[in-house]
């Protein structure tokens, strides 16, 4: 009569006990079991042992290459076996015990359901979709651009064309014929996704074609990293001052024994995105973290604060020394397109406006600023390749300066 060798399956320091496995292996949770697709989705044990029989039984072709050849059982105990054993692994991916099992679902979750639906009956039931064409664009928005912040022509009577020459050391006339041929050779590809309905600066989608070409011009005349940095910064320093010019930004950042108070801040930073707001250049903006309850709150207050940007905390801790964080996100920024183009390229250098400008603004009150950019699909979708984010995330660490 043959034996049945026993093996466990600890969870949150609870035996389970399943019948197949002749060896035992750890597997740690600090890394994801199997690929996710979006966020930090890391299950929730802190160890799972699990057995290389289960494994065997899960996946077929490794138990042909891996299980011993005299190891035999009836198809019953087999069925049986590998019942059990998928049962267990969906608890290793899902990172949850028999008491959690009816626990609101999360993303990795969602992903795990989506996966094991498409390997063992493919996903029948649920319509399966290759990748989605997306959804429509939206009407291209009227913009009123001033025209030192760009024109079509990218001349050096704006403040783009302008740093470009300086930087670049190039002339205005070749830089124009370059932006002319890089917006000619994506016209089409650009048009089939954001369809433009004139050849005018102030159309949304013929703006962020044009943004695409000056960027795409930029990275050729300027292929050091540093000097690119010192041409976002120089933008965004210019603007700030062009917008003062114009009577557009009134704030200004007082000092307390030497460094700005963060909180005194906020004022000017509501100012700046609210001026790009009137330009056409984003459809709307939030200062602060987000969640959905604050978001609920922002909608009944028709407010752009969801939290705030800074708080007396952040003073103190400014104050003392110490780097702070902000939050800024913009939704539908009107350079989306050629965001995304520039990184699907492989280049992470890509039109900005907002970013740079509000770096400009921190470092006037004697701040060090970096940022890093995002892009972000407010809308969760089972089938990771579907991907059409519409929101820019800026991440900001503010620094004293030494």
């Amino acid at each position: 009569m043959t034996s049945r060798r026993e093996h466990s399956l600890q969870v949150r320091d609870k035996e389970y006990t399943n019948l197949s496995g002749d060896q035992e292996i750890t597997v740690y949770t600090s890394r994801p079991i199997m690929p996710l697709s979006r966020g930090i989705r890391y299950c929730s044990l802190s160890k799972i042992v699990i057995t290389v029989g289960t494994l065997l039984c899960s996946f077929p072709s490794m138990a042909i290459a891996l299980t011993p050849s005299s190891s035999k059982s009836s198809s019953l105990q087999g069925r049986r076996t590998f019942f059990t054993s998928t049962a267990a692994c969906v608890l290793v991916g899902t990172g949850l015990t028999p008491e959690d099992a009816h626990a609101v679902q999360g993303a990795a979750e969602y992903d795990m359901e989506y996966y094991l639906r498409d390997l063992f009956n493919g996903n029948k039931g649920k319509e399966t979709k290759g990748v989605l064409a997306g959804p429509p664009p939206l009407p291209a928005r009227q913009m009123t651009i001033p025209a030192y912040l760009l024109d079509k022509e990218c001349s050096s009577s704006c403040v783009i064309g302008e740093e470009l020459a300086k930087s670049s050391g190039e002339t205005s006339t070749k830089i124009s014929a370059l932006v002319a041929e890089y917006r000619d050779k994506s016209r089409r590809a650009f048009q089939s996704r954001y369809p433009s309905k004139e050849d005018s600066i102030s159309d949304q989608y013929f703006f962020d074609l044009t943004s695409y070409a000056v960027w795409r011009t930029a990275s050729v005349l300027i292929p050091n990293f540093v000097d690119r940095d010192k041409f976002v910064r120089n933008v965004g320093r210019k603007l700030v001052r062009e917008m003062r010019n114009d009577g557009l930004l009134h704030a200004k950042l007082e000092k307390v024994d030497g460094k700005m108070r963060p909180t005194d801040s906020m004022l000017a930073v509501d100012e700046l995105l609210d001026a790009f707001k009137k330009f056409g250049l984003v459809s709307t903006y939030y200062m602060g973290e987000r969640d959905k309850e604050a978001i609920r709150a922002k909608l009944k207050e028709n407010s752009n604060t969801i939290k705030p940007l800074f708080d007396e905390f952040d003073n103190d801790d400014y104050q003392s020394g110490l780097s702070i964080n902000a939050l800024v996100s913009v939704i539908q920024p009107a350079t989306l397109g050629a965001s995304l183009q520039i990184n699907g390229e492989g280049s992470r250098f890509s039109p900005d406006f907002i970013g740079c400008s509000l770096a400009a603004l921190w470092e006037e009150a004697g701040a060090r600023v970096s940022f890093e950019t995002y892009f972000v699909d407010q809308e969760y979708r089972p089938n990771p390749k579907d991907y059409f984010p519409d929101e820019q995330l800026l991440q900001f660490t503010i620094s004293p300066s030494k």
